[in-house]
């Protein structure tokens, strides 16, 4: 079941890689997804666009983000 992204969960994108971290914690909380060039929190899911165009959206699911659709260009 697909949870609420926490409000204070935000994205970084490191080595084309998407970092899932907290602004009440320190340190990466999950790395995932590849070549990834954009990632943002919207609402209940993580939106994130690779370096070749296609877009990912993530739900977190028992704390961890899933991918749960591909968008292909």
């Amino acid at each position: 079941m697909a949870q609420q992204v926490p409000a204070a969960y935000y994205t970084t994108v490191s080595n084309q890689m998407i970092q899932l971290r907290s602004s009440m914690r320190s340190g990466v909380i999950q790395t995932f997804g590849t070549n990834i060039k954009t990632a943002i929190v919207q609402g209940d899911q993580i939106v994130a666009t690779s370096t070749n165009g296609v877009t990912y959206i993530y739900q977190i699911v028992n704390n961890y983000a899933t991918l749960k659709k591909t968008i292909w260009r």
